[in-house]
């Protein structure tokens, strides 16, 4: 996904407020960034690095700090993912074969579970 895909990305979310366009455009290109890293790879390869999962613990962390609300899954982030990445729909799959449909599905699966990638 070149320059014309971050573009696209930040067009899909145009008719929400401003901050929450610019949360998930951020949170969503990162999400992308993080997994074009090793593009070839599967995203449970990917993701199940020690330093992905840090951040993503982190970012877990900082997030039910902020929302304690929000936060009621007590299951660290490497659970989820896994839960997540076990899916059929996710199964075997490669960042290079996703489109941008696909990853606003993956990201709005992490964010209901918990993860944020920013």
């Amino acid at each position: 996904m070149g320059r014309n895909g971050t573009f696209e990305c930040i067009q899909a979310v145009a008719n929400w407020s401003s901050r929450l366009k610019f949360l998930i455009a951020l949170d969503l290109l990162l999400q992308i960034r993080l997994l074009f890293n090793r593009k070839n790879k599967t995203l449970r390869s990917v993701l199940n690095t020690k330093s992905v999962m840090k951040l993503l613990e982190d970012n877990r962390r900082t997030v039910q700090s902020l929302h304690p609300e929000k936060m009621v899954d007590g299951r660290p982030a490497q659970v989820i993912v896994e839960e997540i990445l076990e899916r059929d729909s996710w199964k075997g799959q490669r960042a290079a074969k996703l489109d941008l449909d696909d990853f606003l599905q993956l990201l709005a699966e992490f964010n209901e579970a918990g993860i944020h990638f920013n």
